[in-house]
């Protein structure tokens, strides 16, 4: 049995003495550097995309708050005018303008978890 052991070692020792040989350290360099230059494209693209989302919810966030400014307006007219179910309508409006703006911070803080 100890006969086999050793010839399987010294197989296995010429094996990788012959990979090692084949093995072109400036070849091995090549593939490293371009796989990291893929990485690099796709972090890039992921960030790019990333910053575009936050972007967008910004955006959307200024816009409802800037509705909700323009229901809480709308309201107060309604009220000097004594339309109240007007003002009750606008209300409703604006809260559900302040739900929304909630919802698009929420997410923006789950997707700059995830990323």
């Amino acid at each position: 049995m100890g006969m086999f052991s050793r010839m399987n070692d010294i197989v296995q020792s010429n094996i990788n003495a012959m990979l090692d040989k084949a093995e072109d350290p400036q070849k091995v360099i090549c593939l490293i550097i371009q796989e990291m230059e893929e990485t690099l494209v796709e972090l890039r693209t992921i960030s790019a995309r990333n910053i575009a989302e936050q972007k967008q919810f910004t955006r959307k966030v200024a816009r409802l708050q800037e509705d909700t400014k323009n229901w809480a307006h709308k309201a107060q007219l309604a009220i000097e005018h004594e339309k109240e179910s007007l003002a009750r309508a606008a209300l409703v409006e604006k809260q559900q303008c302040l739900e929304e703006i909630d919802v698009l911070k929420q997410q923006l803080v789950i997707s700059m978890k995830i990323y």
